[in-house]
């Protein structure tokens, strides 16, 4: 079992923006350092994707894990 502090699963509440193949996420520039640490560790444990888009945009989206690990957490 994965622990999560309050701030990781809210930060993955926030990265669910829809469904997978509609998702955007959250832009890095629109972000303040707690939440790019936050996103960084929930990356380390494989919650958080980070894409490259158009003129080197940087966004991180929930990874499938993320998904099931969010709607876990919600509902325990």
């Amino acid at each position: 079992m994965m622990f999560l502090s309050p701030e990781q699963v809210e930060m993955l509440i926030r990265l669910d923006d829809g469904p997978t193949q509609d998702s955007v996420g959250l832009k890095a520039d629109t972000l303040g350092r707690s939440d790019l640490e936050c996103l960084r560790i929930l990356y380390d444990k494989g919650l958080v994707l980070i894409d490259v888009g158009w003129l080197k945009s940087v966004w991180f989206r929930l990874s499938p894990e993320g998904r099931i690990v969010k709607a876990n957490a919600l509902f325990s």
